[in-house]
């Protein structure tokens, strides 16, 4: 019996379409698929295309087209751009495209078996090949999946040599960072949960208006702009004027609305001295590795794409800051409750964060009576949850306790709360200072 190769042209063709006609299919298949899937030098030609080009704004086949030179890719744009009906025809045309090319890879990997037995290589090995070959097409990246003791106990002995050596190895992504004239940040969250690691997924909720956005570009500040992270903010509701101005004030030396309005106060020499200093932080901003955006309609899909693309730009990723929960929009059963909406959203997020081995940051709306709605199921997701909330009376004896100079117990008008952490069993809040004029968070130590 002859055996072709099974490619299905319509399908990976469809695809295609539903890429520039559809965002909601465009971001499903960014975060899904890469150019292994499709057959053609064209249609992966067209498949990176459309990659690069999707920012968050509208697309159209008329977009790609005038992108492209080539005739033969053209006439692609054209045909695929007919073969777009709605989602609903599209996920069957993913789910097609997806089954062929696993049917794809498992016939090269039979074909392959048999040029191994017509090259008389041993049962055994042929088995064993096939086996690893299968496993690998429908059990991606088993790395941690199966930790054998035998291999793994030499590993681990030695990395707790190094840490025993050198303790900053055992540090995720630092929410502090030493700089002449001392240390900026929170080096308690730090010490509580040994930084932002791989796979973690750390809330950081706050009510209406008390700085939930400004402790999340604090981070995005800390990481990118003072340690040469690459990372993404996900944000659903600022524009980029504003994330910027707040994000550069500090490093500027200015108030936001200095940076936002060009009206810069003081005397003649310090507005000259200022204006330098924006300047010089708007020089830091291009060369820091920190990806900005404003996207209404949020999805984890979306997110992930999105992600593909920093990746495919800047060659790798570090950490996501997602700017909020409760404006994301969940891509299955939209009838749920608003709780049950966010648990699945917490659930997908804290995935992608094991999944891509990078921090996930995502910001929370408290309500009025301190609540993240569906807090609990949220909160079961997270690996460490930290609370942003104004100064009471009742803090006072704990600021005795861990700061000592009375100045600067006075200058306090914040503090983070440890809702949860894993790695840490001190039960004290974090004391800072919010300037608020210049969107700047600090630890007061």
């Amino acid at each position: 019996m002859d055996f072709k190769e099974p490619i299905n042209e319509r399908a990976e063709i469809a695809v295609l379409g539903a890429m520039m006609n559809n965002e909601r299919c465009r971001y499903d298949i960014i975060s899904t698929l890469n150019t292994d899937y499709f057959t053609t030098d064209e249609r992966r030609t067209i498949f990176e295309r459309i990659g690069y080009m999707t920012d968050g704004r509208k697309l159209t086949p008329k977009m790609v087209k005038d992108k492209t030179k080539d005739t033969k890719e053209r006439r692609l744009i054209d045909t695929a751009d007919g073969a777009y009906v709605d989602y609903d025809h599209f996920k069957r045309d993913l789910e097609e495209l997806m089954e062929n090319y696993k049917s794809r890879t498992t016939y090269h990997i039979m074909m392959k078996s048999l040029r191994q037995i017509e090259a008389g290589a041993k049962a055994d090995e042929i088995t064993d090949r096939v086996s690893e070959g299968l496993s690998e097409l429908f059990v991606t990246n088993t790395g941690d999946y199966l930790i054998d003791p035998e291999e793994r106990a030499p590993e681990a002995k030695a990395e707790f040599q190094e840490r025993m050596k050198n303790p900053e190895v055992s540090y995720g992504l630092r929410f502090s960072h030493e700089r002449s004239g001392g240390v900026i940040g929170f080096p308690s969250i730090d010490q509580s949960i040994l930084g932002a690691k791989p796979g973690d997924l750390i809330l950081i909720g706050a009510e209406t208006g008390v700085g939930k956005t400004a402790l999340g570009i604090n981070v995005a500040r800390l990481f990118s702009i003072f340690q040469d992270h690459i990372g993404y903010y996900a944000n659903t509701e600022m524009d980029k004027e504003e994330l910027e101005a707040r994000l550069l004030a500090p490093v500027a030396g200015a108030t936001v609305r200095e940076i936002m309005s060009g009206q810069i106060e003081g005397t003649g020499e310090e507005r000259l001295r200022k204006e330098q200093m924006i300047y010089s932080a708007y020089d830091r901003y291009r060369e820091g590795g920190l990806t900005l955006s404003r996207i209404p309609h949020l999805t984890v899909p979306k997110i992930k794409g999105l992600l593909r693309q920093v990746q495919m730009k800047k060659k790798q990723l570090d950490y996501v800051v997602v700017d909020y929960i409760q404006r994301m929009d969940s891509t299955e059963n939209h009838g749920d409750a608003e709780h049950l909406k966010l648990k699945k959203i917490a659930m997908r997020l804290k995935e992608m964060a094991v999944e891509l081995n990078i921090p996930v940051i995502v910001l929370a709306q408290r309500n009025f009576e301190g609540f993240v709605e569906g807090g609990k199921a949220v909160r079961n997701e997270c690996d460490a949850v930290f609370y942003l909330e104004p100064m009471e009376e009742s803090d006072n004896e704990y600021m005795e306790k861990t700061i000592s100079d009375y100045n600067k117990q006075r200058s306090v008008n914040y503090k983070i709360v440890k809702n949860k952490v894993r790695r840490d069993d001190n039960p004290y809040p974090i004391y800072v200072i919010f300037d608020k004029k210049r969107q700047f968070l600090n630890e007061v130590f």
